[in-house]
């Protein structure tokens, strides 16, 4: 493990601020784009856009709110999901089918999975149910990942006295398989689903899980660095880029929080602390990437390909000040989207 020594580069509004070997100068600013009431008042925990048809997007976060654009943000339309308090995770598999799941935050009433089969317009529910200290609960739940309308996972648990939850569907959410873990004071985040019967990676706070069945059974693979609360795992080929917040097994807001990234297969580790803490990752390639987090801290990381020089490079301009984030997302290098007291998207100058 080691604390990054790279190029910070700070950069005004109008000024080249990160530069790739033979590259030419880019600067990334960023826009508020307009929401319909009483999505507009939102703060929002997640964020995608469909690969195959980068025009449908979709976001998620407090308050049940779930909003959906057609025309690549210009416009979008909201529904609110019942006794859905946090919803941290959504991801479509084409313009219709779509899920998202969210924490209870202790509460058995609240949070779960919830499916969509319209485009995100409606939302039915299709939690696990489990038994917890002896009684049936809704299972706790985070992060869920679907490679099609019918297989897919979500996870949870593993912080304050609970297994780590491994949840997977082959049916589109009538009925799961669990796979429990007991991996001390971690708890699970996000889980990414390459291959129905092959590689899958999930994290937890300071882990790294995979698993080579499609996620049928798991096991810790890389430890990160301090087990602090670690979300949006972030992966292409042998790079990972992570965010943590706080300096517990469930995290929390404010002023601790790092980036982690891996070259190398999750083999050696760096960390940058960025004084913020740190929800969301994205990486564009295998040697370039965002994080995201509170205060404006929105940072793009890129290595050189040749000689491995690493920047890491704050890119805050056109984000209101006091603002925070949770989540990004780029359609490409050029085009971002970022979630958090609002939806903002890039403006490349």
């Amino acid at each position: 493990m080691a604390t990054a020594r790279i190029g910070l580069l700070i950069a005004g509004c109008w000024l080249l601020s990160a530069m790739v070997l033979g590259a030419q100068p880019r600067q990334w600013n960023w826009e508020k784009l307009t929401l319909p009431p009483p999505y507009d008042r939102g703060f929002y925990l997640d964020i995608m856009f469909l690969p195959s048809n980068p025009q449908y997007g979709w976001a998620c976060g407090f308050s049940g709110y779930v909003v959906r654009t057609t025309n690549g943000g210009t416009s979008w339309e909201g529904t609110t999901i019942p006794n859905a308090d946090q919803l941290e995770s959504i991801i479509f598999v084409n313009e219709r089918v779509g899920y998202c799941s969210g924490t209870n935050n202790g509460n058995p009433n609240f949070g779960g999975i919830f499916k969509s089969t319209d485009g995100g317009r409606s939302w039915r529910e299709i939690t696990p149910i489990i038994p917890l200290n002896g009684v049936l609960q809704r299972a706790p739940l985070w992060g869920c990942y679907f490679l099609d309308e019918n297989i897919g996972m979500v996870v949870g648990g593993g912080c304050e006295g609970l297994p780590q939850l491994f949840f997977r569907t082959t049916d589109g959410g009538n009925s799961w398989e669990l796979f429990v873990a007991y991996e001390p004071q971690t708890g699970m985040s996000h889980v990414l689903m390459y291959d129905a019967n092959g590689l899958c990676y999930a994290s937890s706070s300071g882990r790294l899980w995979r698993s080579f069945d499609g996620g049928r059974s798991w096991q810790v693979f890389a430890i990160t660095g301090p087990a602090y609360w670690q979300e949006n795992l972030a992966n292409k080929g042998s790079t990972f880029l992570l965010g943590t917040a706080g300096n517990t097994c469930t995290g929390g807001t404010g002023t601790i929080g790092d980036i982690r990234w891996s070259w190398d297969g999750g083999a050696t580790w760096s960390r940058y602390q960025t004084g913020a803490s740190i929800f969301g990752t994205f990486l564009v390639d295998d040697t370039s990437g965002w994080a995201a987090g509170w205060n404006r801290a929105v940072y793009r990381i890129a290595r050189d390909r040749i000689t491995g020089h690493e920047t890491l490079t704050p890119y805050r301009c056109g984000l209101e000040p006091g603002s925070n984030f949770d989540d990004i997302w780029f359609v490409n290098d050029t085009l971002g989207y970022l979630v958090g007291d609002g939806i903002y998207r890039t403006t490349l100058r």
